[in-house]
């Protein structure tokens, strides 16, 4: 299955959500655009906020990378509750885009191609030339796969040590759209100047 959509992007993200759940605090950072998280993940944007054009295959990918994208990064996402859908922080699920996690709950692999994130670096813009490009398809958790990057966004992410996100704990609060900054995290992450 294809699908694609105009996603609305806050705070350098939009996400793959579990059900909406965003737990922030388990954030890895370190492959510089996939930033996997106990459940589900976001991917990280050149622009700060604005559009992206996102396209989706329901399917393991085959044949070579297409020499146009900057970056891909293959990562496992985790979807504890089978509801992974692509999801933008501020405004929610995006209708259009079909379930993507067809299989039910468990993990996913997903496959991020991405080009035009240094067109606009952390600005705000609604036509940045940024496009991505996800595969999703039921898998077993591996390890991050760095397969191609260029561009200068994700380098300073790259620099900063992996960390294994932490499990969360029964009960603990979920971090359901609680208005944690990512942008801020990252900046945490990658030493840049907090904004005012």
């Amino acid at each position: 299955m294809d699908a694609s959509a105009e996603v609305r992007v806050s705070d350098h993200a939009f996400g793959l959500l579990d059900d909406g759940d965003l737990p922030i605090g388990t954030a890895d950072h370190s492959n510089g655009l996939i930033i996997v998280m106990s459940a589900g993940a976001l991917l990280y944007t050149g622009i700060d906020t604005g559009t992206v054009h996102v396209a989706l295959t329901l399917t393991e990918p085959s044949g070579d990378v297409d020499a146009s994208w900057e970056d891909v990064v293959e990562a496992s996402v985790h979807a504890p509750r089978g509801r992974l859908r692509l999801d933008s922080p501020d405004h929610g699920p995006v209708p259009a885009v079909p379930l993507l996690s067809a299989a039910g709950p468990g993990w996913y692999r997903v496959r991020a191609c991405v080009r035009g994130r240094d067109r606009h670096f952390d600005a705000v813009h609604d036509d940045p030339g940024e496009a991505y490009h996800l595969w999703v398809w039921p898998a077993p958790p591996a390890p991050a796969s760095l397969i191609r990057t260029t561009d200068r966004c994700g380098a300073a992410l790259r620099a900063t040590p992996a960390r294994r996100p932490p499990r969360q704990k029964s009960g603990q609060e979920s971090g359901r759209r609680t208005g944690d900054r990512l942008d801020e995290a990252i900046r945490r992450a990658t030493g840049r100047p907090l904004k005012e």
